[in-house]
């Protein structure tokens, strides 16, 4: 504790040094968010889903092989829609348009009618060339063209709609493009697409148009909502406080802290993306309830004349439970790491390194601006007092009953929780309104499903491929694929075989679609490398199906996805298949993050039971405040079972985050409990002194949380809404237990409480 004192001593006593101090760094954390000369952020959002995909084992390796061979699959799709698509002018302008975004930088790919394979047949000849080689000279030339892409299976559904009334480009760019140069080049696409449409219906739309969109409401729910929660917060300090010390140095203190801490993220590479998203708010909530005990710990101290000794008595009276508190909360968070999703981990560990400088903030900056900014002394309030006796009473004489309630709403919240369901759907986070919501359901009525997918098929024999029984095997798993409800067309190989057989031998084709073996090699013979390479490697032992689904949520995906697995494992020996793409992987990926929100929470709860039970010498100490705290997680749970949202990307991180923020108050409560047992007075009169200490910070910073979060019910994106107004909720819950609850607990227990140490 001298340590401690000496500490409290040199900060109240060169308030100055430490204002400069952190101004300084301030300073510096400034220059790495702002861009001068440029006059923007340097915060770099990611809308691609790599954070979410695993990037270990067998799932990611097939993931790679599919990609090596189909390039990116995070297409941007532009559409026209009209009548009049088939005449030889829009046909020509169409062409240009395919020209001109192949002619963009960093663009991998356009896949569209133009460069798409015809199969012409007449009695001279059969020929397999794209479409419009060369373009149709009349209406009549036109007409017929369109007549054989609708009876391509390579085309129909894919890049034109079954009604022949909408025209479809598939644009891959480069992997791993930054975000601005991504937007800029979608910019480009679709003045280009303008241009070129000359006033025909055209949208753009598609998973890397969806996903660009959601992040562009990031930054814009990012930079307006980090404001807005500051007011909230600053608001509920001054009514609380009735000062100008007491709202303005805790917005103060950390508001610098929290830029400190984005300023550390963003200079180590760190990106927000659909789940870092959030680490502003919570970062920026949590220390704002430190620096408010440690303000409220100053207003019992202060008693007039010098500021000096009164902030540094405060601060030696929260030391203990602020440390505690923060190492407990830096525990939740950083259980997060044990998670197999790079961007969980990067969450969690960011979040525990920011409640780490919102710790140093409250033990230093504050009592040193306690000192600096004037205020007159105000008179104890009496209405804390008052109710912390009627708490203290109630715990001591209907404890029973508190326990009981809490036991049954324990109850209730575990039934309700065995309804909730795991989905996450993007598209759901937009408006109905909303042009990127629109144009993707647009999009979706009028192609084979606008979400892709991937099967890779692997051949352990060398030829397995090119065997007639395999690609029997293939064709038979694609008819079976295309009589899915969900799956809107499916395209690989067997079709590509099928229309070089239908050019090589038109007239054994029209009984036999597949090919025998001697044929089936000449038909490969007539195969365009490029184009094949598009379906499998040039050995011919790996190959690629393409599908389109109309499922657009998390759960919808992977229940298709097992479907498509198990029928895989009925192919031949000789194959082997499964199931990959970002749209697969990155489904699998977030409903693994929100079901591993569990397992987080239970290496959470371990380690801060052994926390507890090091630090007060006493195994049954931790259920003190596991139990408390972890009754607002079974009421989320159970919230989210009753209400008609189900557990998310956003959702998921409710738990920890309010576990790392609502166990503070257990912790506050039990160590000013600890220290009042040294009096050896009565129960009550121990219950009732910590209860009187801590009530009013504890109300005060719930209060303020619950602002802050609640201040994400103006975002844009819908998990945001979500994630504020729950966490909100949550915390409210917390405080309740805490004060209903808690104090019973410590009363049962308090035979195991240590004695406290002197100073």
């Amino acid at each position: 504790m001298n340590r401690v004192a000496r500490h409290a001593r040199r900060v109240t006593a060169r308030p100055w040094h430490v204002l400069g101090g952190m101004l300084c760094a301030g300073l510096a954390a400034l220059a790495v968010l702002v861009d001068v000369p440029g006059g923007h952020l340097r915060l770099a959002l990611d809308p691609a889903m790599t954070a979410l995909i695993p990037q270990h084992g067998a799932a990611a390796a097939t993931f790679a092989r599919a990609r090596a061979l189909i390039g990116d699959d995070d297409l941007l799709l532009v559409v026209w829609h009209g009548d009049d698509l088939f005449t030889p002018a829009a046909l020509a302008a169409h062409a240009r348009l395919v020209d001109d975004i192949a002619a963009l930088p960093a663009v991998d790919r356009v896949d569209g009618l133009p460069g798409a394979l015809d199969l012409r047949i007449d009695d001279e000849a059969s020929v397999v060339v794209p479409f419009l080689d060369p373009p149709p000279a009349n209406t009549a030339d036109a007409i017929a063209l369109r007549e054989r892409a609708l009876a391509n299976p390579l085309v129909r559904g894919m890049l034109l709609s079954s009604d022949g009334r909408d025209l479809l480009l598939a644009v891959r760019f480069e992997p791993g493009l930054p975000r601005g140069q991504l937007a800029a080049l979608v910019a480009s696409v679709a003045a280009l697409s303008a241009e070129h449409a000359d006033g025909r219906e055209q949208f753009l739309s598609g998973p890397l148009h969806l996903r660009l969109a959601v992040a562009a409401a990031l930054e814009r729910d990012l930079l307006r909502l980090t404001p807005l929660a500051m007011l909230a917060t600053f608001l509920v300090a001054a009514f609380a406080f009735r000062s100008l010390r007491g709202a303005c140095i805790p917005l103060v203190a950390n508001a610098l802290t929290t830029l400190i801490a984005l300023a550390a993220y963003t200079a180590t590479g760190g990106r927000f993306d659909f789940v870092t998203a959030t680490l502003v708010p919570v970062v920026f909530v949590v220390g704002f309830a430190y620096a408010v005990h440690v303000v409220c710990a100053f207003e019992r101290r202060y008693a007039g004349g010098p500021r000096a000794g009164a902030a540094a008595r405060a601060l030696c009276e929260v030391w203990s439970a602020l440390g505690l508190t923060a190492v407990t909360t830096v525990i939740g968070f950083a259980a997060l790491a044990v998670s197999p999703v790079a961007s969980i981990r990067t969450f969690g560990l960011s979040a525990a390194c920011g409640i780490a400088f919102a710790w140093i903030g409250a033990v230093t900056l504050v009592p040193a601006l306690l000192v600096l900014v004037p205020g007159r002394q105000r008179a104890p309030k009496a209405g804390a007092t008052r109710i912390a006796s009627r708490l203290a009473s109630f715990a001591c004489r209907h404890g029973r009953m508190a326990l009981a309630a809490a036991t049954a709403l324990a109850i209730l919240a575990c039934a309700a929780a065995t309804r909730l369901q795991v989905d996450t759907t993007l598209l759901d986070n937009f408006a109905a309104g909303h042009p990127a919501r629109q144009n993707f359901t647009e999009l979706a009525t009028r192609f084979a499903g606008p979400v892709p997918l991937q099967i890779v098929i692997e051949s352990t024999h060398p030829e397995g491929l090119q065997d007639p029984a395999g690609i029997a095997a293939l064709a038979a798993l694609d008819a079976w694929l295309e009589g899915q409800a969900d799956i809107g067309i499916a395209y690989g190989l067997v079709d590509y075989v099928g229309l070089l057989y239908r050019a090589l031998a038109p007239e054994l084709a029209a009984s036999e679609p597949l090919p025998a073996a001697r044929p089936l090699r000449h038909a490969l013979l007539l195969a365009d490398p490029t184009l094949l390479g598009r379906f499998a490697t040039p050995d011919l032992r790996t190959t690629v199906i393409h599908l389109r689904t109309s499922a657009l949520s998390t759960a919808a995906v992977n229940a298709l996805a097992t479907r498509i697995e198990a029928r895989l494992a009925a192919l031949p020996d000789t194959l082997h298949g499964s199931v990959t793409g970002t749209t697969a992987l990155s489904a699998r990926g977030i409903d693994a993050i929100s079901r591993g929100q569990v397992g987080s929470l239970g290496v959470a709860l371990g380690l801060v039971a052994v926390v507890l039970a090091l630090v007060f010498r006493s195994w049954h100490i931790g259920l003190i405040v596991l139990l408390p705290s972890g009754l607002p997680i079974l009421c989320f749970f159970g919230l989210l079972g009753v209400i008609p949202t189900t557990l998310n990307l956003s959702t998921s991180l409710v738990a920890c985050a309010v576990f790392g923020i609502a166990i503070d108050d257990s912790v506050h409560l039990l160590a000013r409990y600890a220290a009042a047992c040294r009096d050896h007075g009565t129960c009550e009169a121990e219950l009732e002194a910590a209860l009187a200490a801590v009530l009013r910070p504890v109300t005060i910073t719930t209060a303020a949380l619950v602002a802050g979060f609640a201040t994400l019910a103006f975002a844009e994106l819908r998990g945001q809404v979500e994630f504020g107004l729950l966490a909100a909720a949550t915390l409210f819950i917390a405080w309740l237990t805490d004060l209903a609850v808690t104090p019973t607990l410590l009363l049962r227990l308090r035979r195991h409480l240590p004695p406290a140490k002197t100073k």
